[in-house]
């Protein structure tokens, strides 16, 4: 049998007889503690924790990236555990089967039902009615600059398009007539002045011509009318995202803001704590693909929201779109490669026994460094000690 150096643990030397090893030489050990590389007795143990019920479930729980080291998770039920797939985890999520369902714990120990059920109501839309401002106009460019009350940084009027002018805008132009917007130039500041034209005039590609000036009036596209389907999600504080609700649908003048009311969730029993919700809108492509493009996010305790961006500003696809709550009926989690967390609904599915992963569990727990000794008292208990070494 190879032999231990027992003072430095500095490795292996050929067998020897146990009856010509030196002082500092051992076949075997026993109870020691090898985290400073070299050979110590762990002496005695310390009291970890005590529980007033006999474990059914016992897991080391790595919460090291929440700030919180290895915590024991132990419950009096079976239960099947699998740490979150996400790299670096900041709320270091342990996943669990439970009697209830499946749930999660974080490294702070807040446990709640796994996932986050859909808004129950859709939203309600109205116009927001904000499209008039100061228009002003330049003789010498032949130009206008509209500045909407809500989109000063983001005009609407594109080349091609008809508007229509109400209140009281500057000779020649009338209310209610309708004008072709013939160009967009570059202000130099991230806007636009815009050449318009008369199409009922013998001239309807020359920009008219009008006085220096500033009027209050109010501008909008002349038929450009747009079907919008909103519907919103709800984010809970762990980044989980709901499945959307039920859809709001709206024609309107593409130039009109929309308010989006009735933004109302009621979270489920045993729900994480709502944080944010998620305004999508349909949108339809070149290729004639539909699908819910992102639009905003505001505050969970907000209920309102005004959309004023264009469909050229909706940002990523809807991601939660088939999505659904888990069933309740789950009570087994196993995880798969890539990150994915595999429930079943009994264990015929190829997932292992309560029992077996008990077993499992507790064995890789026996196997750590630090060993356990669960004890049972007269009273139902369950006792976690670690060892530690004295000088």
């Amino acid at each position: 049998m190879p032999v231990i150096d027992v003072t430095t643990f500095t490795g292996m030397r050929p067998a020897v007889a146990g009856h010509l090893l030196e002082q500092n030489e051992a076949q075997s050990a026993f109870n020691v503690d090898t985290s400073t590389g070299v050979l110590s007795p762990v002496y005695a143990s310390r009291l970890e924790a005590q529980y007033p019920f006999i474990a059914g479930s016992l897991f080391r729980h790595d919460a090291r990236a929440s700030g919180k080291g290895l915590v024991w998770r132990v419950y009096p039920d079976k239960r099947q555990f699998v740490e979150s797939p996400v790299a670096g985890d900041p709320h270091s999520r342990l996943y669990m089967s439970s009697p209830n369902g499946l749930r999660f714990i974080d490294g702070h120990g807040n446990e709640y039902a796994l996932g986050i059920k859909a808004p129950e109501k859709a939203p309600r839309v109205g116009d927001a009615g904000q499209r008039g401002g100061p228009v002003s106009f330049d003789a010498e460019t032949k130009t206008m600059t509209f500045t909407s009350t809500d989109r000063a940084a983001c005009p609407y009027l594109t080349p091609g398009g008809k508007v229509v002018f109400s209140g009281m805008p500057p000779s020649p132009l009338a209310a209610g007539t309708t004008y072709s917007v013939l160009e967009g130039v570059p202000d130099g500041q991230g806007g636009h002045r815009y050449r318009l034209g008369n199409p009922a005039s013998s001239s309807p590609n020359t920009p008219i011509a009008f006085a220096d000036g500033t009027a209050q009036c109010s501008v909008a596209y002349e038929g450009r009318q747009q079907n919008r389907v909103y519907v919103f999600t709800v984010v809970n504080s762990y980044g989980d995202e709901s499945a959307p609700s039920l859809p709001a649908s709206v024609t309107t003048d593409i130039s009109c803001n929309q308010r989006i009311l009735d933004l109302v969730y009621a979270p489920a029993a045993g729900e994480a704590p709502m944080a944010k919700k998620r305004i999508y809108r349909l949108a339809t492509g070149e290729s004639g693909n539909s699908d819910y493009l992102f639009v905003a996010e505001i505050d969970g305790g907000l209920t309102e929201f005004t959309d004023n961006r264009l469909d050229v500003e909706l940002a990523e696809s809807l991601p939660s779109l088939n999505w659904r709550q888990p069933d309740p009926g789950l009570r087994h989690v196993v995880s798969l490669p890539g990150g994915v967390l595999s429930p079943t609904l009994d264990c015929a599915m190829s997932c292992p026994s309560p029992e077996g992963s008990l077993r499992h569990i507790l064995r890789v727990a026996s196997t750590s460094r630090n060993p356990i000794s669960p004890t049972h008292g007269r009273k139902p208990t369950t006792t976690l000690f670690r060892g530690v070494s004295r000088p």
